[in-house]
């Protein structure tokens, strides 16, 4: 998690920005506190929107980009 740089005892997926295809996994407790202050996200600085919060199925390792990714994409 980049929040707690810690692996996540519960993980939630959220894209980068709400273009984007690049998902990063967030401790769930973690990134609550962020959204519950109002804290932009802390990779992008972007505004944290419910659109960008996807289901855990949604998102695969990518070996050659070396990062999660949106199934499809």
């Amino acid at each position: 998690c980049p929040i707690t740089l810690e692996q996540p005892e519960k993980g939630i997926f959220v894209k980068n920005s709400d273009g984007s295809d690049v998902c990063t996994l967030f401790d769930a407790a973690a990134f609550s506190r962020l959204v519950g202050e109002g804290l932009p996200h802390p990779l992008t600085r972007e505004p944290i929107t419910a659109s960008i919060i996807v289901k855990h199925e949604e998102c695969i390792y990518d070996d050659t980009r070396g990062n999660f990714v949106i199934k499809g994409n």
